[in-house]
């Protein structure tokens, strides 16, 4: 029979059998060892039943692994990934001036994806607060104020990663600290950097806080600063930003 059924009808035959119980033992034994290779049978089957289960959701997996990949280099590659910000060269003039110090100011991108539709805008800070008045306890700068503060503005269609752009050069007051405030725009985000030069000792100091709009979290910062400078030039830097200015026309 070769099954559990017939196991178990062995098993009362033999119970209540009173002659051939050699014969009906070898028969049970027969029975079980059918038994036994059928279940050992049916284990291979579902041993290779599993493990082909087991590839199959491997495959699966790997391609789900695959397409998610592909799915997120497709979209850093159209949008984006990263953020833009100014890295700054500079150099002392060797003639000594009111005009003795020039900055060149680069765009970087150090991220693996490029960036798309980058806009950056430079504005002299100290010249766009000099326009700020308080009207109604607001702060408030007439746009063509605002527009004369900005000293660069220019739009690359595409950054490409671990590459930098020279943007301009300008000369920068030996006498004065300088503060710059910076937009950079792309495709997936918004970004606005504070700069900071300070000259001492004919000496080029840079502090910069590069920060996104959207979050107001500070992605990037380089404090370069002379001993004993360091409170006076940080709270310097910290007050760049326009967020609390109002654009307008009186």
């Amino acid at each position: 029979m070769g099954s559990i059924g017939g196991v178990l009808f062995s098993i009362k035959q033999l119970y209540n059998a009173q002659d051939n119980k050699n014969e009906i033992i070898e028969n049970l034994k027969v029975q079980i060892s059918e038994l036994k290779n059928a279940n050992d049978t049916l284990s291979l089957k579902l041993e290779s039943r599993d493990k082909k289960l087991s590839e199959q959701n491997k495959k699966i997996e790997d391609l789900n692994n695959r397409i998610y990949e592909k799915s997120d280099f497709i979209q850093n590659t159209l949008f984006g990934k990263g953020f833009c910000y100014l890295d700054i060269v500079s150099e002392i003039i060797s003639d000594v001036s009111k005009n003795d110090a020039i900055v060149h100011f680069r765009i970087n991108n150090e991220f693996n994806f490029p960036l798309y539709n980058v806009s950056v805008e430079i504005f002299d800070f100290d010249k766009l607060e000099s326009k700020v008045k308080s009207i109604n306890r607001v702060k408030s700068i007439q746009t063509t104020d605002y527009d004369e503060s900005r000293i660069f503005s220019k739009i690359y269609p595409e950054i490409n990663p671990s590459f930098s752009v020279t943007l301009a050069g300008f000369q920068i007051d030996y006498l004065n600290i300088n503060r710059y405030y910076i937009k950079i725009t792309h495709r997936n985000g918004t970004y606005w950097q504070r700069v900071l030069f300070h000259l001492e000792n004919k000496r080029i100091y840079t502090l910069y806080d590069v920060i996104e709009t959207k979050t107001s979290k500070t992605v990037k910062s380089d404090y370069q600063v002379p001993k004993g400078k360091e409170k006076i030039l940080k709270d310097s830097l910290n007050e760049i930003s326009t967020n609390d200015i109002k654009m307008t026309q009186w």
